[in-house]
């Protein structure tokens, strides 16, 4: 219940990306770990372990081992887990990870022998010391990735201090584990400098462990009431706080969100500070959806210490679980404002729509940023203006080179007779060129548009290739 209302896996679980599917392979990992130092004769422990590494290993690379290898290590030095790397069975884990995770990397590095070194040394080894060759990510500073992580676990990260041991108490040594493996996931991702906003997700399942069992400690012993009071106090100041942004000032309120979405999303860290001046375009839509938030937050703090007051911590405990659902739909309401700004989805139905036998499709920018169309369509697509950090592997193989458009090829196709769909920033602009549709930070262009007339559509002047050639290179 703490994980699935927690803030980041909620986000990021409607991001498609590996990193949900890394959290759940781990999470089956550690979940056979716990079972084989709490049950020694299990034998289903030891294969949980081993299968959801190397799935885990499949997903993301070498961290995938790293993790559930590390934490049994150090898990062994427990005075509980006495004989643990003899339970855990090396040589089974040496099968399982030679059958699961091992074929798909043999049959790539025997495929091309660059892979092993692309893989392991640049994207992986190379990128945790900070020396990846093109570095195309705006990496967060070590307080910035600890608040990330803590905004992240929102609302529950406040009851933290409800899990620790009380003075002078005995330590819980059955959650031993559990802490090791999220200190481990933190202190990794801590000490590389390639750090991103949802790099310690992996740590949450465990995290979400030692909160319940704050939560179950304080239902069944009465006590701590500071530590469980105090979040309340804390919602509902934080409330009072973001009153004035939402509803008085529209002006420092987008600012803040501004500075808050930047700091929390990479895509939009990188756009600001290569826009120092821009602000995002749909930050007044956003503060007017988030008036409810600080009423909501009020509302959960008066009224969870009113109960935690009158001694009924199970209202109080689905008081939270309730308080969170809402934020959580306040955030799903921003969060479709942004699919909104970044996703393609409404320029490929324009294509579909449009399209021909001999119709092209072009990205004229950073692939990344416009791969979504190439997604929604289904139909081969063209990059002008380099492979960028994403193709670049794939590039230098050479297999495709026709899908790499220099500036004067993709001149000569533009005034052929085909038509050709182009999509880039809002300042690409072609001569003889019609705008089917402009977005906050792209537009769709075409040439040859189809015949029926269409009142959205908009013809441009004669332009120039002044944005395909800054990205020659």
């Amino acid at each position: 219940m703490i994980y699935a209302t927690s803030l980041g896996p909620f986000l990021f679980g409607r991001f498609l990306f590996t990193d949900t599917l890394l959290v759940s392979c781990l999470s089956l990992s550690l979940l056979g770990l716990a079972r084989t130092i709490r049950r020694p004769g299990s034998r289903a422990g030891p294969a949980m372990l081993y299968v959801g590494a190397s799935l885990a290993g499949l997903t993301k690379g070498l961290i995938g081992l790293l993790f559930p290898l590390a934490a049994a290590a150090a898990c062994a030095f427990l005075p509980e887990a006495r004989g643990l790397l003899r339970r855990l069975r090396p040589w089974l884990g040496v099968a399982i990870v030679a059958a699961v995770f091992l074929p798909w990397h043999v049959l790539l590095a025997r495929r091309d022998p660059e892979f092993l070194s692309f893989y392991f040394v640049n994207e992986q080894i190379a990128r945790f010391l900070g020396r990846r060759e093109i570095v195309n990510y705006t990496p967060l500073s070590v307080p910035a990735f600890w608040m990330s992580t803590i905004l992240w676990l929102f609302p529950w990260f406040l009851f933290l201090p409800l899990a620790l041991p009380r003075r002078g108490g005995r330590w819980n040594r059955r959650l031993a584990p559990v802490w090791i493996w999220a200190a481990a996931i933190m202190a990794f991702f801590t000490l590389t400098g390639a750090r991103m906003e949802y790099y310690a997700l992996p740590a949450f399942p465990a995290l979400a462990v030692i909160l319940a069992s704050g939560w179950r400690r304080f239902l069944t012993g009465g006590r701590r009431v500071a530590a469980i009071l105090s979040p309340s106090l804390i919602v509902a100041g934080i409330g009072l706080a973001v009153l004035p942004l939402v509803f008085v000032s529209a002006r420092y309120g987008s600012a803040a969100l501004t500075g808050l979405v930047s700091g929390l999303d990479g895509y939009y860290r990188e756009y600001f500070a290569a826009h120092p001046g821009a602000a995002m375009v749909f930050g007044d839509e956003m503060l007017r959806r988030a008036r409810p938030f600080p009423i909501v937050l009020l509302l959960l703090g008066t009224l969870t210490f009113l109960a935690l007051r009158r001694a009924r911590g199970r209202q109080a405990f689905a008081l939270w679980v309730v308080g969170a659902v809402l934020v959580l739909g306040l955030a799903d309401g921003g969060m479709r404002l942004v699919g909104e700004d970044r996703s393609q989805r409404a320029a490929a139905a324009i294509v579909e729509r449009d399209w021909t036998s001999r119709a092209r499709l072009v990205v004229a920018e950073d692939f990344e940023e416009g791969c979504g169309i190439a997604f929604y369509t289904g139909q081969s697509t063209q990059v002008l203006g380099g492979p960028g950090p994403e193709l670049l592997f794939g590039y230098r193989r050479g297999d495709a080179p026709e899908l790499f458009l220099t500036p004067d090829a993709f001149l000569k196709e533009w005034e052929s007779s085909d038509r050709v769909f182009v999509l880039g920033g809002r300042d690409l602009t072609l001569s003889e060129a019609t705008v089917l549709l402009e977005g906050p930070r792209s537009r769709l262009l075409v040439r040859n548009p189809c015949a029926a007339e269409d009142p959205d559509i908009v013809p441009v002047a004669a332009g120039n290739l002044r944005r395909t050639d800054r990205l020659k290179d």
